[in-house]
């Protein structure tokens, strides 16, 4: 039986849908990060100094926080101009799954960004294990779930 957390009614649409479950939101960050890097692979190849820049700016800051920062650009980029367009990733696409607002509407560029932002805190990706309903911080901060289609 679902929880009555894990159905969200669309009046408009006049349909249900189940959030989704916890393998395809780890199946979805697998294959988004393995874009992620091989996009940025691509990216700094082409360009050398946008890496070698950002590095000699921040080079009073430690590698790691350095590393933070790449990341925390390419995942808002990556995932701020799929999930807007699209609604998805592509992580999402293979999983049939797709992000929409608590209400069901499709999210607002201002909600993605916050939740492609909200990605970056720490352990972020622990709230989806512990949650019973695979909702994580970026979920819950943004407004926005996870549904299967």
């Amino acid at each position: 039986m679902l929880e009555e957390d894990e159905i969200l009614d669309f009046e408009a649409e006049e349909k249900e849908y189940e959030l989704a479950k916890l393998n395809q939101r780890g199946f979805n960050r697998l294959v988004d990060m393995i874009l992620i890097g091989i996009a940025f692979s691509v990216v700094t190849g082409i360009f050398p100094e946008i890496n070698s820049d950002f590095r000699l700016r921040l080079d009073r800051i430690s590698l790691d926080l350095t590393d933070f920062f790449l990341e925390a650009i390419q995942m808002l980029v990556y995932y701020a101009a799929f999930e807007y367009l699209f609604g998805q990733s592509p992580g999402k696409l293979l999983t049939r799954t797709k992000v929409l607002t608590k209400e069901g509407a499709p999210p607002t560029l201002g909600k993605i960004i916050i939740r492609s932002l909200c990605r970056s805190i720490p352990f972020n990706f622990v709230s989806v294990l512990t949650n019973q309903n695979a909702v994580g911080w970026h979920d819950m901060i943004s407004g926005t779930r996870v549904v299967q289609l």
